[in-house]
């Protein structure tokens, strides 16, 4: 079996503004323009995403902020449970879907690191400005090493419609993973 590719994602600090990410408010401390950039650049390659929030409240909140992105940014997405989640591009949910190997990538925005891994290629951590969450993230990355994965990490810079990257750390993966960086 191989690994998944995972990979820690965090905001540049030097944020650009643009007139999208200014509609898109902070849900429980996660960066909203973050995860709508990461699920734009997955949507546009035709990936299937299960985006697992932490709880019903933060899956109500980002399904609201999906559908108010405008006509030229929209994303199709389903809520995990419902008839269309089956065929949805992109499906939120609190718990492990039916479908666990469904998917092309995994957003896991809970305290917990996905173990066991799903059956999926790719897994996105998102790392929050929000102290308490930032722990919460170097405990994920250091459960993932002590189950043979070297995540690697990405600085992100928000830009309306295009994904940039820099400053990627890497190292060596254990165990057949694939560490990539996306650009």
């Amino acid at each position: 079996m191989t690994l998944p590719t995972i990979t820690f994602y965090s905001e540049d600090d030097s944020k650009v503004e643009t007139t999208e990410s200014k509609q898109i408010a902070e849900v429980n401390s996660l960066s909203l323009p973050l995860l709508v950039d990461l699920l734009k650049l997955r949507y546009r390659c035709s990936q299937r995403v299960f985006v697992r929030c932490r709880d019903q409240q933060q899956m109500l909140e980002i399904d609201e902020q999906l559908w108010s992105l405008d006509s030229h940014s929209f994303l199709a997405h389903s809520l995990d449970g419902e008839t269309s989640a089956s065929k949805a591009p992109i499906v939120l949910g609190t718990n492990i879907p039916d479908n666990v190997g469904g998917f092309f990538c995994w957003v896991n925005l809970t305290e917990t690191a996905l173990l066991p891994l799903p059956v999926t290629r790719e897994i996105v951590e998102i790392v929050s400005n929000d102290e308490i969450q930032k722990q919460q993230a170097r405990d994920r990355y250091k459960m993932y090493c002590k189950n043979g994965i070297k995540p690697a990490f990405v600085t992100h810079k928000i830009v309306t419609h295009k994904i940039i990257t820099h400053k990627i750390v890497t190292q060596e993966p254990a165990n057949d993973s694939q560490v990539v960086a996306h650009a």
